[in-house]
């Protein structure tokens, strides 16, 4: 059995656990280089084996059409994919999974650094970056968030 966890943004990245290890990858450039992090689990496990939870992502006020634009499209690669590969998913709200993580800073660069150091206490074994932090905060609720 694996778990994963996808912070979907271009800047984000996808977490993944099974039996006693986790690692965590940058959100790849192209949707062939997602659909590889995620098939390798696939092809090892079975698709029955897994579950994901993916960052429920919406347009939000102040940003741009570009960039909005970008990041639900990176959005609806990883639906995609998960579908295509027949994953059971659950689409979580940011504000869903990170209440179920104490102390959580209001502001988005100390948040970010936030779930840095909160990652790495959670995965010590595993290499956290900025662009991995999300996905592996998520992960560390990921039961919490599948009920």
């Amino acid at each position: 059995m694996f778990d994963m966890a996808i912070d979907p943004g271009k800047n984000g990245g996808i977490a993944i656990i099974g039996g006693d290890y986790a690692k965590a990858f940058k959100c790849p450039d192209s949707p062939p280089e997602m659909a590889d992090i995620v098939r390798e689990y696939v092809v090892r496990y079975g698709s029955a084996q897994c579950r994901c939870v993916i960052e429920k992502v919406h347009s939000m006020p102040g940003n741009g059409v570009k960039s909005m634009f970008s990041f639900g499209k990176n959005y609806g690669q990883w639906l995609g994919i998960l579908a295509a590969l027949h994953i059971p998913f659950k689409e979580i709200p940011s504000g869903v999974w990170m209440r179920k993580i104490s102390g959580v800073p209001k502001d988005k660069p100390t948040r970010k650094r936030y779930f840095k150091t909160y990652s790495q206490q959670m995965f010590p074994l595993c290499r956290v970056t900025l662009a991995t932090a999300d996905a592996l905060a998520m992960l560390s609720v990921f039961d919490r968030c599948w009920q």
